[in-house]
């Protein structure tokens, strides 16, 4: 993860939703180079999680982070009068629950938002 986060700061990225993070048991780095970090929980280590890294910044602010199960995570990003509301997946082939997350997820959308999807 330290590696990951310094490579992107190196490359000057504000935000980024990495996929096949792999990442269990909850344990992860939560904030390293200036990057605060959420992550979904895989079900095994041979299992993709998603992971959003984002740094402070002056032209947006990531608001709402939720993860909605091992493959869905979500949040708002606000840049100046715009509000998107961002889903990232990973879905497995046969993993038919993960469909069930992103569905609860798009349900929760806020007004005035923007949705988006984005993912694997």
């Amino acid at each position: 993860m330290e590696s990951a986060l310094r490579a992107v700061d190196a490359l000057g990225v504000g935000i980024a939703l990495f996929q096949e993070a792999e990442l269990i048991d909850d344990i992860y780095t939560r904030r390293s180079s200036g990057y605060s970090v959420v992550a979904t929980n895989a079900l095994s280590a041979s299992q993709g999680s998603g992971a959003l890294r984002w740094k402070q910044s002056n032209l947006f602010e990531v608001e709402e982070t939720r993860t909605w199960g091992p493959h869905t995570i979500s949040f708002q990003l606000v840049t100046g009068w715009d509000r998107v509301y961002i889903i990232g997946v990973d879905i497995p082939p046969s993993d038919l629950e993960a469909l069930d997350q992103v569905r609860l997820a798009w349900q929760q959308c806020p007004k005035g938002c923007k949705p988006l999807l984005i993912g694997d």
